[in-house]
Order: structure tokens, then C-alpha cells, then sequence
């Protein structure tokens, strides 16, 4: 076997040595934080050393990513994702547009039902106009061809189901997935936001937030010396600084922890962005729920007062055609309306996140049309 092969291979063979004790330190790493290892180890009634030497391998290799998912709303930020079709050849220039203000929070090129590019917004209240007026001058001058906005949640990030892996790597029972989740019933689920008062936050909270959204197992030094960098005076004054925010602050910003795994490489995988209308809440409800029982990656995000969600996820090829055939039997049952499908690139590095909200902030939000249509015109 050739010498290309061998990233695959090893990437196999570190997955496949995770066990029943990686995955119920992984769960408790979710639902507990990824921070403190003795508590986790508690929780589970494991070694610390065991559970030290375990998760310190996941940093090591890579396999295994936490990341923080924050509560925009708490920062008086809503969400809002737009579809861009863009010009062939023009994709380039289209992206630094739709993303020339660190008010943008993540952003895909696609191909499927459009060509162009996908991008969510967290945005200050009440400043939507604003937006929309900015994608028209873009339209106007033919750097995207036509756009629609949602008003959409923040990410509801399931967990997975990490037991199918106990069993080594193999086919998932999608028909098996679809019975379940026709009977099952489901309590309301509550993905559209709830009327929250913002709390109080700094520049210095959105930094320390950023760390935590690019990897939830960043040291706390780390994040102190990049403070330093960023906004000068001395390290013992972050750390301190940020040992406090941790306990004080950002607990109640933060809405939950995402995993990220994959069975394997980004270069075996397909990443979906699915537009998915349903017939009732009921259904919508039932599938977003029986999204825990996939082990595949997830994200969810609920158009604000519709039947309608945008699905991520990310799937081994092979697994495409039985996840497709699955949605078309729920449509069959009565549960689909309607279903477009996008694809990015993974392995391509097609897609983008933008952690750096705080450079959008001054003791105050500063967002307006005027601010977008400058940052453009720095760039053109």
C-alpha cells in the first residue's frame, strides 16, 4: 500500500483505540466543562491519572476537539444566517466582503441547490435593517447575485451517540434511526431564543470567550500571554484577571460545550448544510432530538418563527446515501416538506470561524451600515 495511505490508516488506528472509558469521559467532559480533570474523574469514578493520561492524549493527537458555544443573546447579539448566490469565478471576492466586519461567525463556500456562500451573523438588537441594506449594495454592485436572510438561533450542538463506536467503525442503521424517531415523544423543545437580559461583559470577556470558542482545553496562561500581546501590561495581571472571569463571568455566557469527532479524515467525509422544512413543530421537534442518536457531528439552526432548520453535519461518504434515503422516507411519513442540500469542502478548507467579536466592540457594540460599507471599502 502506497505511502498516501498512511495518514488514513494511523488516523484509523487512534480512533479505533478509543474505548468505553474515552467515551464516558468525553460525555462527562461535556455536560461538566473540559476543564477541571479530577472532577471528571470523580464524576465517572475513574483514576485521575487514568483520566489524565486519556484526555491529555486527545490534545496530543487531535482526535477529539471541545469547543465552547456561547449565548449570543446574553451578549445582546441575534442571529441571523444569509445565503449568498455568487458569481462563478467570484467567490473570492465575495467572502471578504460578506465577512470584511468581525461581526460574522462562521461562513461556508457551497455548491448544491446554489453556488455561493453561506454566512450566520450575531448582530446587536434591532440592527437588521442595517444588514439587509448592506447585502443590497452588494447585489448592487455584482459582487453577489441575489441573497436570503433568515433570522435564525444560536447552534444547538447535540451530543453524539459515541456507544455506536464501542463496536468498532461500521455502517449505521439509518432505517433503524427513522422507526424510532417516528414513535418517539418528545417534550417541547425549546430552540428559538428566550427573552434574556444581557449581562454584564468587557473586551476582556469576549477575549477570553474567543480562546474558549477556538478550543474549550486552552490553558489559562496561554489565553493570559495572548492578552498581553493584545492589550499590553503584565502576565500575572491576566492571570489573575482571567481566573476570575472564569468563575464569575463567563459561566453564564456560556451555553454548553461541543464535541467534535470524526470516524474519519476530512478528506472521507462530506460536510452537509441541509435546508429542512417540516410539516408540523412536532416532527421538527422529533428529528432535532433524534439527532443524539446519530454518531455523526451535528449543529442546528432554527429559522426564528418557522417549521424550518439549517442541519450540519459531517459524514463518512459512505454513509450519504443511507442518510439521504432516510430523509426521503420521513418526507414519505409526512414528516418533510421540503429538503435542499448543500455541500462544502472540508478537506479544501472551504470553511470558516470567526471568533474575534471582541474587535467589534468598544464599550458598546459598534455596528451600522456606515461601519459595514467602510470596512468594504478598505478592501476593494
Amino acid at each position: 500500500m502506497g505511502s498516501e495511505w498512511k495518514p488514513y490508516l494511523q488516523y484509523y488506528r487512534e480512533f479505533k483505540q478509543l474505548d468505553s472509558l474515552d467515551f464516558k469521559i468525553i460525555r462527562a467532559m461535556h455536560e461538566h466543562g473540559p476543564f477541571n480533570v479530577r472532577r471528571i474523574a470523580e464524576i465517572i469514578g475513574a483514576r485521575q491519572q487514568t483520566v489524565n493520561y486519556r484526555v491529555l492524549k486527545y490534545d496530543r493527537q487531535g482526535l477529539v476537539l471541545f469547543r465552547a458555544v456561547i449565548d449570543e443573546a446574553k451578549l445582546g447579539l441575534k442571529s441571523h444566517t444569509v445565503l449568498a448566490e455568487v458569481p462563478l469565478g467570484n467567490e473570492e471576492l465575495a467572502l471578504k466582503a460578506l465577512t470584511c466586519y468581525p461581526v460574522w461567525r462562521y461562513a461556508a463556500q457551497v455548491n448544491g441547490y446554489i453556488h455561493g456562500l453561506y454566512v450566520r451573523y450575531a448582530i446587536p438588537r434591532n440592527t437588521t435593517q442595517d444588514l439587509e441594506i448592506f447585502l443590497e449594495k452588494l447585489v448592487e454592485r455584482g459582487i453577489i447575485l441575489r441573497y436570503h436572510i433568515y433570522h435564525t438561533s444560536s447552534p444547538h450542538i447535540p451530543l453524539f451517540n459515541l456507544d455506536f463506536y464501542t463496536g468498532g467503525i461500521r455502517r449505521f442503521d439509518w432505517s433503524a434511526w427513522v422507526d424510532q424517531l417516528l414513535e418517539a415523544r418528545v417534550e417541547e423543545l425549546k430552540l428559538e431564543p428566550e427573552k434574556v437580559e444581557p449581562v454584564t461583559f468587557d473586551v476582556y470577556d469576549l477575549f477570553i470567550l474567543r480562546c474558549l470558542e477556538r478550543n474549550a482545553r486552552v490553558k489559562f496562561t496561554e489565553i493570559s500571554r495572548e492578552m498581553v500581546k493584545l492589550f499590553g501590561g503584565s502576565l500575572n495581571k491576566y492571570r489573575v484577571l482571567v481566573s476570575r472571569r472564569m468563575k464569575e463571568r463567563i459561566p453564564s455566557i456560556i451555553r454548553g460545550y461541543e464535541v467534535y469527532i470524526s470516524p474519519v479524515l476530512p478528506e472521507l467525509a462530506l460536510f452537509l448544510i441541509l435546508l429542512i422544512e417540516f410539516t408540523e413543530e412536532e416532527p421538527l421537534a422529533k428529528y432535532v432530538t433524534g439527532l443524539s442518536k446519530i454518531p455523526f457531528y451535528s449543529a442546528v439552526y432554527k429559522a426564528i418563527g418557522e417549521n424550518k432548520i439549517f442541519h450540519h453535519i459531517v459524514l463518512p461518504a459512505y454513509e450519504y446515501s443511507g442518510f439521504i434515503n432516510a430523509l426521503e422516507t420521513l418526507a414519505k411519513k409526512g414528516a418533510l416538506k421540503s429538503l435542499k442540500i448543500l455541500i462544502s469542502d472540508l478537506q479544501g478548507k472551504k470553511t470558516w470561524r470567526n471568533t474575534a467579536l471582541y474587535q467589534a466592540y468598544d464599550k458598546d457594540w459598534k455596528f451600522s451600515y456606515g461601519i459595514l460599507i467602510n470596512a468594504l471599502e478598505k478592501l476593494l
